[in-house]
């Protein structure tokens, strides 16, 4: 919280947090988002993010102090008409708070189809019954938006398209609360859920050992080290949802990340396909360490 006295006033800057860790990208409403934006010597392509109606969305704001505002999010369908409203669930957490939202589409849609969501603050105390958007009034204040983003009732894996949803969440020791890229994690076992278009199957043994050479000419294995690991290679997307990807595979240091039903560490670095003078969207890859699987052999 910032305080700049003006004239003999104290105005007071809450500062708030939308993490790009979160599954949805969000951009401040003054800026323009990925598919707004034009950018110099670059074709534009624009880029929607794809979730299946029924994936578990959790969504979080956050201040540095404890404050009574309220934030909600708006849900808009293709052509801008509003088709829910959703308050985020407050929390207190040593000294500032932060709040949480959790939903997913399968009440608003039977079929394939795009939205896109607001981040509100404000204080709404009754609303319209009749759902016509009556009761959004100056009250509430725009704060953040994203892209437009598509719901699919079933994404179907081929041998041209597949997707991957990653499970991340920090963790605390001991009980504790943890933090980690602008999320705040109450210990309540609740991952935070990222869907990503990638190829996730090719394995291979990650082997180190060691030997000993005898005196008598005679060389020895000492110890012999092996890990499973599986490599992921990310469909083309833009910039921001490759450091989505990376900052969600980071949780893995104090936390956990699932994948397929696998907990996976990540030992090796998150590489990117060189840029294209034109194309704005790149490859990735990055070969992950299933958990657990570490077998050693020591004499």
């Amino acid at each position: 919280m910032n305080k700049f006295p003006f004239l003999g006033i104290i105005i007071t800057f809450v500062i708030m947090n939308v993490s790009d860790a979160l599954p949805i990208q969000f951009w401040p409403m003054s800026s323009e988002t990925y598919n707004e934006r034009a950018n110099a010597f670059i074709d534009h392509k624009c880029f929607f993010q794809e979730f299946t109606i029924t994936d578990t969305i959790k969504l979080q704001v956050s201040n540095e102090v404890d404050t009574d505002n309220k934030y909600w999010l708006r849900i808009d369908d293709v052509n801008g008409t509003l088709v829910d409203f959703k308050s985020f669930t407050k929390t207190l957490q040593t000294g500032y708070a932060h709040y949480d939202l959790t939903f997913d589409m399968s009440l608003l849609t039977s079929e394939d189809t795009y939205f896109k969501f607001y981040i509100l603050r404000g204080d709404v105390e009754s609303f319209d019954a009749t759902f016509d958007g009556s009761f959004l009034g100056e009250s509430l204040t725009y704060l953040y938006k994203s892209d437009l983003v598509k719901f699919s009732t079933q994404i179907k894996t081929n041998p041209a398209y597949g997707t991957f949803l990653i499970l991340y969440k920090s963790i605390g020791n001991f009980g504790s609360q943890s933090n980690f890229a602008g999320l705040n994690y109450p210990n309540n076992g609740n991952y935070f859920n990222l869907r990503i278009p990638c190829r996730f199957f090719e394995q291979r043994n990650n082997t180190s050992q060691s030997s000993l050479q005898l005196s008598n000419s005679k060389v020895i294995n000492t110890s012999v080290i092996l890990s499973l690991q599986q490599y992921m290679t990310v469909y083309m997307m833009p910039d921001y949802m490759h450091n989505k990807i990376q900052l969600a595979l980071a949780h893995a240091v104090r936390g956990s990340v699932s994948i397929d039903g696998f907990e996976w560490t990540v030992t090796e670095g998150y590489e990117r396909s060189n840029p294209d003078k034109r194309n704005p969207w790149q490859f990735g890859k990055v070969w992950l360490s299933r958990k657990n699987t570490l077998i050693r052999n020591i004499i």
